[in-house]
């Protein structure tokens, strides 16, 4: 992992460098007691030093990404996990963080 900015029992918004050495934003967007679903987005690094200096907002740092590289995985109790290649143009909103969601700097 590159930086964990939110953790709970776990992280749940972090980002990370796969192993092709591309930037990812990874983000826990739903819950159930059967499965967790993430939101794994391609950023650039200009982009993700802006969002951790306060600078711009998550959603425009996901948003505004030059890549479109995005993909969602379900895990499910018992070890399953199932990964989807989405189009980024097709995220909802709905899972998506508000447009007030900032780093807050000390």
């Amino acid at each position: 992992m590159q930086n964990v900015y939110i953790y709970y029992d776990e992280p749940i918004l972090y980002s990370f460098w796969n192993d092709k050495k591309e930037l990812y934003v990874c983000n826990l967007i739903k819950e159930s007691v059967n499965y967790q679903r993430w939101l794994y987005m391609r950023v650039s690094v200009d982009d993700l030093f802006k969002f951790e200096d306060g600078k711009i907002s998550l959603l425009e740092c996901l948003k505004g990404s030059k890549y479109n590289d995005c993909y969602v995985s379900e895990d499910f109790v018992g070890g399953e996990t199932k990964y989807y290649k989405v189009d980024k143009g097709l995220i909802s909103d709905k899972v998506l963080p508000s447009e007030d969601y900032y780093i807050m700097n000390n």
